[in-house]
C-alpha cells in the first residue's frame, strides 16, 4: 500500500489529469475532427514533457542534488510509466484522426511512419513492461541498463525527428527541439562528472 502511495498514485493522476482533458475537450466540441487534433496536440505535448522529466530527472540530480530533484529521481518509474500511458493515447486518437481523415490516414498509416513509429511504441512497450524489480531480477541488471539506455536514446532520437520536421510550425517546436538538445547535453554531462568521480576515487 505504501509503494502505491508513493509511486503509483503520480501516474494515476498523471492519466485521470490527461483524460480528464481529453474529455473536456471532445465533449465541448462542435466539430469531432478539430477536436481531435487538439487532443492529439495536447497527449504529443504531455508525452514529450514527461519524456523529458525521465530522460534528464538524474542527471538533474547528479548536477544540481536538490530535495526537488531527488523527488523526480525517486518517481522516475512512474513518470516514465505515465509517459508511456499518454504516448499510448497519442497513438490512440492519431488513428482516430486517420481513420476520419483519409488524406491523413495515408500519411498515418504508411509505411515509414509504421516502421519508425512502431520501432517506438514497441521500445516503449518493453520498457514499460521491465520497469519493475521482477524484470530487473529476470534479466539481469547489465542486460535491464542496456535495454533501458537504448530505448531512452531510441525515444529520444524519434522525438527529434518528429519535432524536427515541423520547425516551421512555429516557434513552439524550435523550443521543443531546443528542450530535447539540452536534455542530451546534460544526460552526457552526467556522463562525464559520474566518470571524472570514478578516476578521482581509483587514484
Amino acid at each position: 500500500m505504501q509503494y502505491w502511495h508513493r509511486g503509483h498514485s503520480l501516474w494515476l493522476i498523471c492519466t485521470l489529469g490527461m483524460m480528464g482533458c481529453i474529455s473536456i475537450t471532445l465533449w465541448d466540441a462542435q466539430a469531432l475532427e478539430p477536436a481531435l487534433r487538439s487532443c492529439v496536440r495536447q497527449t504529443a505535448r504531455t508525452s514529450l514533457a514527461l519524456f523529458l522529466l525521465t530522460f534528464c530527472c538524474s542527471a538533474l540530480h547528479t548536477l544540481w542534488p536538490s530535495a526537488l530533484t531527488q523527488t523526480l529521481l525517486r518517481y522516475r518509474r512512474q513518470l516514465g510509466l505515465s509517459f508511456a500511458t499518454s504516448h499510448l493515447i497519442h497513438a490512440g486518437l492519431f488513428i482516430q484522426l486517420g481513420m476520419l481523415n483519409p488524406a491523413l490516414g495515408k500519411e498515418v498509416f504508411a509505411a515509414p511512419m509504421l516502421i519508425l513509429g512502431g520501432s517506438g511504441y514497441l521500445m516503449i512497450a518493453l520498457m514499460a513492461a521491465t520497469s519493475n524489480e521482477a524484470a530487473i531480477r529476470m534479466l539481469g541488471g547489465a542486460l535491464w541498463k542496456r535495454l533501458h539506455t537504448f530505448g531512452v536514446y531510441w525515444l529520444w532520437l524519434l522525438f527529434v525527428l518528429t519535432v524536427g520536421k515541423r520547425l516551421a510550425q512555429g516557434p513552439l517546436y524550435s523550443a521543443m527541439l531546443a528542450a530535447l538538445l539540452i536534455g542530451l547535453v546534460l544526460r552526457l554531462w552526467e556522463q562525464r562528472q559520474l566518470r571524472a568521480r570514478i578516476a578521482a576515487a581509483a587514484s
